[in-house]
């Protein structure tokens, strides 16, 4: 399985860190993937630092999880040597929905330690949804 160092080491740390904060964030509005002959397709829809919206593909081995491809529609990926920060975003989302392990630990014992639920939470003020995970 794949580390967020891993991660860190195709975007470099800088990158890393604002793709992981755009993950925290909820950013990746949208994500799907499918898996043909060993390769997971993965496309995903990112809101950018502004108002704009980014398309995201990742090719990635389907055993591995190692990336072996990419592409976003953000200015900046042409000019980084490795992922960008949309890039790295919608990577950290796919290994949460895949069930990998989370952003700090792979310790998920309970439904609202799980980065996921804890956003959703925050983004949902209901007095009832937050009283489902305690």
């Amino acid at each position: 399985m794949i580390s967020n160092n891993d991660i860190k080491e195709a975007a470099g740390s800088v990158t890393y860190e604002r793709g992981r904060q755009l993950y925290e964030n909820g950013s990746v509005l949208e994500l799907d993937a499918e898996c043909i002959d060993g390769k997971e397709y993965v496309e995903s829809t990112v809101q950018g630092s502004g108002r704009k919206t980014y398309e995201v593909k990742l090719l990635l081995n389907a055993m591995s999880g190692e990336l072996e491809g990419s592409f976003c529609e953000c200015p900046a990926f042409y000019s980084y040597e490795g992922i960008c920060k949309h890039c790295v975003a919608t990577w950290l989302q796919y290994r949460e929905e895949d069930g990998g392990e989370g952003e700090e630990t792979g310790d998920h014992s309970t439904p609202d330690s799980i980065p996921g639920v804890q956003r959703g939470i925050k983004k949902r003020t209901s007095p009832e949804l937050t009283a489902l995970f305690q």
